[in-house]
């Protein structure tokens, strides 16, 4: 039985379907795989089962990128980049927001008219990964960093680095 699956042969098409990726992708991965040959009916490149596995488990994904990988951000660090004075009132109100739970994009893309001071709320109109508006609430020091940043505007993108 162990033999009969090292001889087990596969398409690119098969591959995809059983990795979930495309099947251009599927013929990247198998790309440096020797064929053993075509399969009569459709014409497609087969090869071992066993070597096609070996050739994803060297290429294991997309979007994967190891080397970029980063622990989470510690509560004392995320705090101290929204109380260090040095920083632009801009930059930790960014943080600040994130820490709210809005998304890096859509932090940055809020409108000054998109955050109500008062009700201590921000809506995000086209958010990243969902198709209705989100509100979120803000806490206090959001709040605050938030009123710095705006700096007295009614209008235009709510996180202006006006240094320079």
């Amino acid at each position: 039985m162990l033999r009969a699956m090292a001889d087990e042969l596969t398409t690119a098409q098969d591959r995809a379907a059983r990795w979930e990726v495309s099947e251009s992708y599927a013929r990247r991965v198998l790309a440096p795989v020797d064929p053993v040959d075509r399969d009569p009916a459709t014409g497609a490149m087969r090869y071992r089962v066993a070597d096609a596995e070996a050739a994803r488990t060297r290429q294991p994904g997309r979007g994967r990128r190891l080397d970029l990988a980063t622990a989470p951000m510690n509560r004392d660090d995320a705090r101290r980049l929204t109380e260090d004075e040095s920083l632009p009132a801009t930059h930790r109100a960014l943080w600040a927001l994130m820490q709210s739970g809005l998304r890096v994009g859509d932090a940055l893309s809020l409108d000054v008219r998109d955050v109500d001071l008062g009700e201590e709320t921000a809506v995000v109109e086209v958010p990243v990964k969902e198709a209705e508006p989100q509100t979120f609430p803000l806490s206090d020091r959001a709040v605050e960093l938030v009123r710095q940043a705006v700096n007295g505007r009614s209008a235009g993108p709510l996180l202006v680095d006006e240094r320079g």
